[in-house]
């Protein structure tokens, strides 16, 4: 249930940006600190976009921004990039996951109750540490590293619907899909989708996650995102 634990249990848009703001300014402040100059410049960047969506929010311009409107976010420590929807809140915290892999940000929208409260990840995993003298990887090995991983004991009344790789690209590359439904305690049933593939040793991958009577709702800005997502050279 970690993909929820960091969200502001506010239903007011606006104040959540402001939270958010907040905790990536402790953590630029926290980055200097521990003498991580990356970091901090990572998480400076981040508070830097928050605050341009309040001042989009806020203003009084009567230029008011196109609904259709996407920010680019970079992360060159991790070498991605993506563009994401003006309107969806930043969380940079990154954070582990499973033998080698790193969640490194997400994207949501606040207000389980009104948007069922979408959420979106970009993650990456070493795959030497994640298939420990397993040589060149395949994806269906991949795959099915994913689906043991994918049970009732992290998706409560966990539910396969659909699992392949053929039907998906991410980065230019071949990936896998995976859709299934689970229970969560708090927002009750909910729908995932992710898509992941390999480029060089790295697997790189994406998963969005919604209340399952909204699941179709957000594919639009959903598929431009993961169409839009690459690797800086």
């Amino acid at each position: 249930m970690q993909e929820l634990s960091a969200i502001p249990k506010n239903n007011e848009n606006y104040p959540s940006v402001g939270v958010v703001l907040g905790l990536l300014v402790t953590d630029v402040i926290t980055s200097l600190d521990h003498g991580d100059k990356s970091e901090a410049l990572l998480y400076l960047n981040l508070a830097e976009q928050q605050l341009g969506r309040i001042l989009l929010y806020t203003s009084n311009s009567s230029i008011a921004t196109p609904p259709g409107t996407f920010f680019t976010y970079s992360n060159h420590r991790y070498k991605i990039r993506i563009n994401y929807r003006y309107d969806w809140i930043i969380d940079g915290n990154s954070y582990p996951t499973g033998a080698g892999g790193v969640v490194i940000t997400s994207f949501y929208l606040p207000d389980a109750n009104v948007t069922g409260l979408p959420f979106f990840r970009i993650g990456v995993d070493n795959l030497t540490k994640e298939f420990s003298g397993v040589p060149n990887v395949s994806i269906d090995e991949y795959l099915n590293r994913s689906l043991q991983h994918k049970n009732s004991t992290g998706f409560p009344s966990f539910k396969l619907i659909k699992s392949d790789i053929n039907t998906s690209v991410l980065a230019g590359n071949h990936a896998y899909t995976i859709i299934w439904t689970y229970v969560h305690p708090i927002y009750r049933m909910r729908e995932s989708i992710e898509i992941a593939s390999i480029i060089g040793n790295k697997g790189y991958f994406v998963d969005y996650t919604v209340a399952d009577t909204k699941f179709n709702n957000y594919l639009p800005i959903i598929q431009k995102m993961i169409n839009s997502f690459d690797l800086i050279k």
